[in-house]
């Protein structure tokens, strides 16, 4: 991985485990679960992390084909936040949330355009 991409991947995997707060429930079971929140930007940072990191793992350090790194790397990420969301679900004090998956889904994407489109 070259030297920027590499800085970059670490500072969004910094960035998504600040302030990442857990769900908060109030008394009627009502979420505040906003669209601009710091967890979305948790979500979304650490997707496109995973998606940079699995791929040069795959793609360099096993030489694996570029389609085949990049298609387990971004199922792996996805993946990740659907266990996650699964596993909030169950979660006495959390909830599932499709926002979450929203961001988690724009985060592999971004994570595609920073470290895999040349």
């Amino acid at each position: 991985m070259k030297a920027p991409a590499f800085i970059l991947t670490l500072a969004l995997l910094i960035l998504a485990g600040v302030g990442s707060p857990k769900g908060q429930e109030t008394e009627n079971k009502v979420y505040n679960d906003r669209w601009l929140a710091q967890d979305k930007v948790s979500h979304l940072a650490l997707s496109a992390a995973l998606v940079g990191f699995s791929y040069h793992l795959l793609r360099y350090e096993q030489q694996k084909q570029r389609a085949f790194s990049r298609n387990l790397a971004v199922g792996l990420s996805l993946g990740w936040g659907l266990a996650k969301e699964t596993r909030d679900a169950s979660s006495p004090n959390n909830h599932f949330c499709y926002k979450d998956l929203t961001a988690n889904l724009l985060g592999a994407g971004l994570g595609i355009i920073i470290f895999i489109t040349n």
